[in-house]
């Protein structure tokens, strides 16, 4: 049994499972009301809030400090369904190993401060074996990736029992990545996909490239770039593989880093900050 420990608690997140826990029952309440208060903001932009099981979420993966309360727009949408969920695909860019294609673990389960989850080893070798998409162990790629690891507490909080199957996207086109999440919706695995927006423009510059961003990802939009976030791979394949299956989408939520109390002391806050926005995909 070979355990990929967690990397990030401790910067992103807390250590502390007591403390970690509370955090995040505290995110998920901010939640609601942020969910709220910008339910207007792109009601002619998508379909009106889903009564049905997400198929994939896109959330970001900044600390929690900045992001925690936009990615917990989106988990909390699993919640209704957290005992009928039980595989979830987490996907997400490499920060840290340049790496071509895609990027499986060899561990057994991924550690946080709130226990142990199992991978999905069946599906892992069911799509290696198929030997269609341009898959790879590569444990580097995972050892120090925080694009992953900060979703598995919200996981770990809102879901009753689940494994994973975590994937890096390195240099990779929105075709295989489609492919992938297509053949994973076939067996009804969610798609968590994670993802930052824009990165160190100022506050204004931010919101202006954000909000221009959401709406192409409200229109299935699959040919985003670097700079218009960070997952921009991972989010292509999905758009793509979305638009083939017809499903709709809506914007939980968007902020970026200057929104985050924070940065109310820090001259510079809101300078060079990250944006942030979490979707919803579900079929009609």
């Amino acid at each position: 049994m070979s355990m990929r420990q967690a990397a990030v608690a401790g910067v992103f997140y807390p250590d502390q499972a007591a403390i970690l826990q509370n955090t995040l029952r505290h995110l998920l309440d901010q939640a609601g009301a942020l969910a709220n208060t910008q339910a207007d903001a792109y009601a002619n932009a998508n379909a009106g809030k889903s009564s049905v099981k997400p198929n994939a979420i896109i959330v970001p993966h900044a600390g929690y400090i900045y992001s925690g309360t936009i990615a917990a727009t989106a988990y909390q949408a699993l919640m209704p369904w957290r005992s009928e969920i039980h595989s979830i695909a987490l996907l997400g860019p490499s920060h840290r190993v340049a790496l071509d294609g895609m990027a499986l673990s060899t561990a057994s389960h991924f550690v946080t401060p709130l226990g142990k989850i199992p991978l999905d080893d069946d599906t892992q070798q069911a799509l290696l074996a198929k030997n269609e998409f341009p898959l790879t162990y590569m444990d580097a790629a995972h050892a120090f990736e925080h694009s992953l690891e900060v979703q598995l507490p919200f996981l770990q909080q809102v879901l009753s029992s689940f494994s994973i199957i975590p994937i890096v996207i390195g240099d990779c086109s929105a075709e295989p990545v489609a492919k992938l999440i297509r053949q994973l919706w076939q067996q009804d695995i969610l798609t968590v996909i994670s993802s930052d927006l824009s990165h160190f423009l100022s506050y204004a510059m931010a919101n202006q490239k954000d909000h221009d961003t959401i709406a192409h990802i409200l229109q299935l939009d699959h040919a985003l770039h670097g700079d218009q976030a960070c997952g921009c791979r991972p989010i292509n394949g999905l758009l793509l593989a979305a638009e083939e299956q017809a499903l709709q989408i809506q914007c939980l939520a968007y902020a970026n880093s200057g929104d985050s109390s924070a940065c109310d002391n820090i001259d510079e806050g809101k300078q060079r900050v990250v944006g942030y926005g979490a979707f919803s995909l579900y079929r009609q």
